[in-house]
C-alpha cells in the first residue's frame, strides 16, 4: 500500500470532460487504494432532483470539509472550487479526451437511467438536452482556463490520458 500511496500521493484530483470516465475510474481507484472518493456533482446538485443545483455554500463547505482529510480522490472540475483543493492535492489525473466520444458516452449513459458511477441520487431523468451543447462547445472552452490554474501549482503530480486503456494500466499497476 506505501508504494501506491508514494506514486499517487493520498490526495488525487481526477479532472476531464463530462462521460470522460472520471467517475468510473476514481471509483474504481478509491476501491484500489481504499481512499474515500468525493464526486463534485453529488454534493453540487440536490440528491432526488434531476440535478437541480444547490447553493454555492452549501457546495463549499462540503467540499472544504472533505478535502480536510488526510487521503481522498475527487473527481470533477468546479472552477470556483479548484484553487483550493489543489492546494491539498499531491496529483491530478488529467483525462484529455474527444468531445465526440465525451457524447456518444452521453448518450450511451442517458439510457442508464442515473445507474452510473457518480449519479445523483434519486435522479432518473437520462437524456438532457443541454447537455449537448456543454460537452461540444462550452467545455473545450473553459479547458484552457483550468489548465491555466492547474499551472499556478507546480508542487502537483500531473498524470495526463487520453484513453481508457490508458485509465486501466494506472490501475493495473497499482
Amino acid at each position: 500500500m506505501q508504494r501506491n500511496e508514494y506514486i499517487l500521493g493520498n490526495r488525487i484530483c481526477v479532472i476531464g470532460p463530462s462521460n470522460s470516465g472520471k467517475s468510473t475510474f476514481s471509483e474504481k481507484l478509491a476501491r484500489k487504494l481504499n481512499f474515500p472518493v468525493l464526486h463534485l456533482d453529488q454534493i453540487a446538485h440536490i440528491p432526488h432532483t434531476n440535478w437541480v443545483l444547490a447553493s454555492r455554500e452549501e457546495t463549499k463547505r462540503k467540499h472544504d470539509t472533505f478535502i480536510k482529510k488526510e487521503k481522498w480522490i475527487i473527481d470533477g472540475q468546479y472552477k470556483k472550487l479548484l484553487p483550493q483543493r489543489l492546494k491539498r492535492a499531491d496529483t491530478i489525473v488529467l483525462i484529455k479526451t474527444n468531445r465526440f466520444k465525451c457524447l456518444f458516452r452521453f448518450f450511451k449513459r442517458s439510457r442508464l437511467k442515473g445507474n452510473h458511477a457518480g449519479a445523483l441520487l434519486g435522479a432518473t431523468k437520462g437524456f438532457n438536452f443541454r447537455m449537448i451543447p456543454w460537452i461540444l462547445f462550452k467545455q473545450p472552452k473553459r479547458w484552457k482556463t483550468q489548465m491555466k490554474i492547474i499551472e499556478q501549482f507546480s508542487h502537483i503530480n500531473v498524470i495526463k490520458v487520453s484513453s481508457f486503456r490508458e485509465l486501466d494500466e494506472i490501475l493495473a499497476q497499482l
